[in-house]
């Protein structure tokens, strides 16, 4: 059984993961942008 601490931080990761695999790819490809306008 997880501790009520545990539980929240493990919804705090389920709902910031997709923001921050939609930041990376967005990263990356402002990367690839710069890299081929250049």
């Amino acid at each position: 059984m997880l501790n009520k601490n545990n539980f929240i931080c493990y919804h705090l990761l389920v709902i910031i993961h997709p923001f921050i695999v939609i930041f990376i790819l967005f990263f990356v490809s402002f990367l690839k942008g710069k890299l081929i306008k250049s």
